[in-house]
């Protein structure tokens, strides 16, 4: 229904006393490594385009190059971290860094807060898995947030089952069983499994893998390539829902162009 001029200029008046606060800036958290930064800034144009105001919140280190975005504002997170090279650097590197920037974090979005106008907001923070201190200083200011997944729903899946073999005693396996199908995770076999020998490592995919108070999960994907696994995380999702353990949306980014973007004047993102 068509709204008439005296309900806009009584919205637009409710708007001038504070009594509608426009939720129109979304502020991204990349991860800084290969195949992070790019998904993360190609969400940022769709949603710009869907008419929220961008922030970018990032590491010095790789840090992302704003003459690529114009339209975007662009906030370094001082890190006192140095370069990672290998993986095992790059385990403690993100486990380090996430020690590190909770506290500059929460600085950073307070200070995005205060630059806001009085009738803005920020609409909610997107931060990738890896910046998982993201969610905690979200929480601390009671911003709604949203996980960025950049690997595929196949990755997540597996990730998530190493967990559950590790506790049966499946992990680490012998060579004579790397061909052997994973019952839970099928066609997979236990040679497709992204384990790496390295100190750590599952102590950095637990914290990533949890999501915590997050709002929601966004897959780097599209359902004509993994939606039988799509519907298989869905169901996970639904039964997390049934025991009480809260309820987790989940979308490929591949549809976010396609009406999966609210409007920046709803608070409900």
């Amino acid at each position: 229904m068509r709204k008439t001029l005296g309900a806009c200029e009584r919205e637009a008046e409710m708007e001038k006393q504070g009594n509608i606060k426009r939720l129109n800036r979304v502020v991204l958290v990349p991860g800084p490594f290969q195949g992070h930064i790019n998904p993360m800034l190609q969400l940022g144009t769709i949603l710009h385009t869907n008419g929220f105001s961008i922030t970018v919140v990032h590491t010095q280190y790789n840090s992302p190059k704003p003459s690529s975005h114009p339209d975007f504002s662009f906030l370094p997170l001082p890190d006192t971290s140095s370069s990672a090279a290998t993986i095992g650097e790059i385990i403690h590197f993100t486990l380090q860094l996430n020690t590190d920037c909770k506290a500059r974090f929460q600085e950073c979005l307070a200070e995005v807060m205060r630059q806001l106008g009085p009738y803005d907001g920020i609409a909610c923070i997107i931060y990738d898995q890896l910046m998982y201190f993201s969610e905690a200083a979200a929480k601390d200011l009671k911003l709604p947030c949203i996980v960025l997944r950049t690997g595929s729903a196949a990755t997540s899946l597996a990730r998530d089952a190493l967990f559950q073999l590790k506790a049966e005693g499946h992990t680490p396996f012998p060579e004579s069983k790397s061909n052997d199908p994973i019952l839970e995770l099928y066609p997979f076999k236990f040679k497709d499994l992204p384990i790496l020998e390295k100190e750590n490592f599952l102590q950095l995919l637990s914290k990533t893998n949890n999501i915590r108070t997050s709002s929601a999960i966004i897959y780097d994907t599209v359902d004509c390539l993994e939606n039988s696994l799509l519907a298989k995380i869905q169901e996970q999702s639904q039964r997390g829902k049934k025991n009480g353990e809260g309820r987790k949306e989940m979308s490929p980014a591949g549809g976010a162009g396609t009406g999966a973007v609210p409007s920046p004047h709803k608070p409900d993102v």
